[in-house]
C-alpha cells in the first residue's frame, strides 16, 4: 500500500525513529491509535452508558430529590439552601459588604449635568491658579449648554466637578494657542506736523 500511495522508501524508518509507527508482523502500526481513534463498540457504550446517565438524571428531576442530597449535590461550590447567600456573605454576624443595586446603579449610571450649575469659591480659587486666561463664567455658560444636549448614556458623567475643571483645562489651552497664533498689534505712527504741512 505504501507503494501505491508513493511514500518514500524512508519515510516508514523515520516515523518509527520518531515514535509514531511501530513494526508488526505484517507491517506498521500506529501508536496509541485507540487513544486518537477509538473503536465503534468503544463509542457505542460511552454514548449507551451517557444515555444512563440522562435518564436516571431526568428520573430524579421528576421525583423530586431530598433537601439534603439537594444541598450535597448543588453545583458551583453552594452548600446550603440558599447557596447564593451564603456564597456572598458567610459570616451572617459581620455586615453584607456587597453594595445594594441602588448604590451599584447610583455608582455605575451617573447623572446628566445639574442645572444650574453653580460654581463654588473652592473652584473659582482652583480656575485662578490653573486657568487664568479662562472666562469661567462665560465658559461653564457653554459647558453646561454642550453637555444639556449630549444624548443618552454619553451625556452621563460620575464627577461633574472633574468633568468641568477637565473642560476648562482645554480651554485653558485653546486660549493659549490662540494668544501664540495673534498677531502682533500693528504700530500706528501719529505724522509730525512738518509731515502734516508736506502731504
Amino acid at each position: 500500500m505504501l507503494e501505491q500511495w508513493g511514500t518514500p522508501p524512508a519515510a516508514p524508518a523515520a516515523l518509527i525513529d520518531a515514535g509514531l509507527w511501530g513494526r508488526t508482523s505484517d507491517g506498521y502500526e500506529f501508536y496509541n491509535w485507540h487513544a486518537y481513534q477509538p473503536r465503534k463498540e468503544d463509542v457505542d457504550a460511552e454514548r449507551a452508558a451517557s444515555r444512563e446517565r440522562m435518564r436516571e438524571l431526568r428520573a430524579r428531576r421528576k421525583q423530586g430529590k431530598p433537601q439534603k442530597d439537594a444541598e450535597e449535590q448543588e453545583p458551583f461550590g453552594r452548600t446550603g439552601p440558599n447557596g447564593s447567600e451564603n456564597v456572598r456573605n458567610p459570616d451572617p454576624t459581620r455586615p453584607d459588604p456587597t453594595p445594594t443595586s441602588k448604590e451599584v446603579e447610583g455608582a455605575s449610571r451617573g447623572s446628566r449635568v445639574p442645572e444650574p450649575f453653580d460654581i463654588s469659591d473652592d473652584m473659582r480659587a482652583w480656575a485662578k491658579e490653573e486657568v487664568p486666561l479662562v472666562d469661567i463664567d462665560r465658559k461653564t455658560i457653554e459647558f453646561v449648554d454642550y453637555w444639556a444636549a449630549i444624548p443618552g448614556q454619553k451625556g452621563v458623567k460620575l464627577d461633574w466637578g472633574r468633568t468641568w475643571k477637565n473642560g476648562m483645562r482645554k480651554q485653558q489651552e485653546f486660549a493659549e494657542r490662540d494668544a501664540g497664533k495673534r498677531p502682533p498689534k500693528p504700530q500706528v505712527k501719529i505724522p509730525s506736523n512738518e509731515e502734516w504741512m508736506y502731504r
